[in-house]
């Protein structure tokens, strides 16, 4: 993206911030998830930004158990006709030019899970552990679990799961990144849509 994108995407967040200050709290994170997205794509500034999140930008609330009251957002970013590919293509990111975004919310803060250029779940385990008993017990007793049969064994007689989301895959990138491990975009829960979207050039749109 562009000085300039930024910039702009910028400016129209804190533009629109006065127009949803009289909105449910829901609809002002769904409203800032959806700028998430739109940062990690180019838009013209001539287009109207609050139509292009609307038209090609819908948010989900996804199951979880285990989180407490975090909230975990699905995020389907869309361009043209989309009806006849399957929905399990989309869930593992395979269809060029689109894309399923997951985000997670606690605190007041906005973590980026997955579909984004940079993960940001070791920094929600680390936020949700230091200000949530179910989450300092969750760090503790299963992502800091050094044995990933360990894990296994641990997650589903509890059914902690997050819906959308590999829980082997972020319980791997949550060891790698606490042992400073730099290998981790090969997971495929880290994969960014941008990256991807790049290396196919040629698909037409």
């Amino acid at each position: 993206m562009t000085k300039f994108n930024r910039l702009f995407i910028f400016c129209s967040i804190i533009l629109i911030s006065f127009k949803v200050l009289g909105q449910s709290d829901t609809a002002i994170l769904y409203q800032r998830a959806k700028f998430l997205v739109a940062a990690e794509h180019y838009i013209s500034p001539k287009m109207d930004l609050i139509q292009f999140l609307n038209q090609h930008i819908s948010v989900k609330e996804l199951k979880a158990s285990g989180f407490g009251k975090a909230r975990f957002l699905l995020l389907e970013y869309r361009q043209g006709n989309t009806d006849d590919i399957p929905d399990s293509l989309f869930k593992i990111n395979e269809v060029y030019y689109n894309c399923d975004y997951i985000i997670v919310t606690h605190s007041g803060l906005i973590f980026r899970l997955k579909g984004f250029l940079n993960n940001d779940f070791f920094s929600f385990m680390t936020e949700f552990s230091e200000t949530s008993d179910i989450g300092y017990l969750l760090k503790a007793n299963v992502f800091s679990l050094k044995n990933i049969a360990t894990f296994k064994k641990k997650i589903f007689p509890q059914r902690i799961f997050i819906e959308d989301l590999d829980m082997l895959c972020l319980y791997k990138y949550y060891q790698a990144q606490k042992e400073a491990d730099l290998k981790t975009n090969k997971l495929p829960c880290l994969g960014s849509c941008t990256i991807k979207d790049r290396k196919r050039p040629y698909q037409l749109k």
